[in-house]
C-alpha cells in the first residue's frame, strides 16, 4: 500500500496512483542529471586552467586560489547534507541558489571590471 503524501505536498493527489512512486523516482533522476551536468567541472578544471592562465592573463598562483576554492566546495558538501537533514532540501536548495547567483555574479562584475 503506497503511503498518503502530506496535504501539500506536490503529488498527494495522485498518492493512491500505482505509478505515483514512477513519478517520484523519475522527478529524482531529473533533478540527479541537472545536477551532474554541472558536477563535474571541478574535476575538469586541469584541462581549463591553461586557457584561464592566457586568456584572463592570471598567475600560476591565481590559478592555484581558483582551484583551491573549488576543492574546498567540494569538501563542503558533508555541510549541505547536515543542512537538509535540519532544514529540509527544499530551503537549503533555496540557499544554495543565492549563493551561486550571489557568486556568479561576483565573478561577472570581477571580470567586468577586469577588462575595461
Amino acid at each position: 500500500a503506497a503511503t498518503p503524501r502530506p496535504q501539500g505536498h506536490p503529488l498527494a493527489a495522485c498518492a493512491e496512483w500505482p505509478g505515483a512512486m514512477a513519478v517520484d523516482r523519475w522527478l529524482s533522476f531529473g533533478a540527479c542529471l541537472a545536477i551532474a551536468s554541472v558536477a563535474g567541472t571541478s574535476y575538469a578544471y586541469g584541462l581549463i586552467s591553461d586557457t584561464l592562465k592566457d586568456r584572463l592573463d592570471l598567475t600560476q598562483s591565481e590559478v592555484a586560489v581558483i582551484a583551491a576554492t573549488g576543492g574546498t566546495g567540494l569538501y563542503l558538501a558533508v555541510v549541505a547534507g547536515l543542512l537538509i537533514n535540519h532544514w529540509g532540501p527544499r530551503g537549503v536548495v533555496a540557499l544554495g541558489s543565492g549563493c551561486a547567483l550571489a557568486g556568479f555574479g561576483l565573478i561577472y562584475l570581477a571580470l567586468l571590471f577586469r577588462f575595461k
